[in-house]
């Protein structure tokens, strides 16, 4: 029996052009919501995007769902059409991940990432929980809960997330579980990106105020494979709420190079 079905939004206005279509995928504790700015200066490309599991409006991933599970679905997702995919953050990772995959659907025309981290235990910060138990699925709602609310402090800071709904905390919270199972994975190995087999067209970006792991997966990048590479100034991580129309210029101009 599947899992069910994804929270699949369509963001672009009417009349969008259908090929090929722009997929927007979220990363860490974020949701396809945050893409609506982007989005509607991606115009008239057909853009969709989607909440991942275990996010904001998709049901909920069952215990151990993770990594690996979020690639699965980004190639349902880009089965249906051909279909040029950016990915944010972590949402990136997955879009590498399915760029070098042996189950790559035809349809998938060109990645465009943004800030994607690599899987590395080096990179990832301490937590009060073995990681390996974590990536199992192995821990309570509570814990996870607690390391949500932790990530959106650091994030908003204090003041900020307090300031936050009632309704928007508890649903960050219940985002704990599927943001504290793929961290874990990623940092136990689960996923690979084997980069010599990136054999099609590959557009990343970072912020002026880029992170130095996000650095290093960006010279990685550079280092096996001549795509298109760019720098947001005045950016930080979150360049797709705080320069949308940044990222949305640099993913248009991918899309014409990927559509010939």
């Amino acid at each position: 029996m599947g899992l069910p079905p994804l929270e699949i939004k369509r963001l672009s206005p009417p009349g969008g052009s259908p090929f090929p279509r722009v997929i927007l995928v979220h990363g860490a504790m974020d949701r396809a919501h945050s893409f609506r700015q982007m989005a509607k200066l991606l115009a008239p490309v057909e853009v969709i995007a989607y909440d991942r599991r275990g996010y904001s409006r998709s049901p909920a991933a069952p215990p151990g769902f993770g990594v690996l599970g979020h690639v699965a679905d980004l190639a349902e997702v880009v089965r249906d059409r051909p279909s040029v995919v950016f990915g944010h953050s972590i949402g990136g990772t997955y879009a590498l991940a399915l760029a070098l995959g042996s189950e790559r659907p035809e349809t998938l025309l060109g990645v465009s990432v943004f800030e994607a981290p690599f899987p590395d235990t080096a990179w990832w910060g301490g937590w009060d929980a073995d990681r390996a138990a974590v990536a199992r699925g192995d821990f309570d709602d509570e814990w996870a809960a607690g390391v949500a609310r932790e990530f959106m402090v650091r994030l908003l800071g204090v003041r900020g997330w307090e300031a936050l709904p009632e309704q928007t905390r508890g649903a960050r919270l219940r985002d704990g579980r599927a943001f504290a199972t793929e961290i874990a994975q990623l940092s136990e190995g689960y996923l690979s990106l084997p980069l010599e087999r990136l054999d099609l067209p590959l557009q990343a970006g970072v912020s002026e105020s880029s992170p130095e792991r996000h650095l290093r997966g960006a010279a990685r990048l550079m280092d096996r494979h001549s795509g298109n590479y760019y720098c947001v100034t005045g950016a930080k991580h979150d360049a797709h709420l705080g320069k949308p129309a940044a990222l949305a210029e640099a993913v248009l101009q991918f899309w014409h190079a990927v559509k010939g």
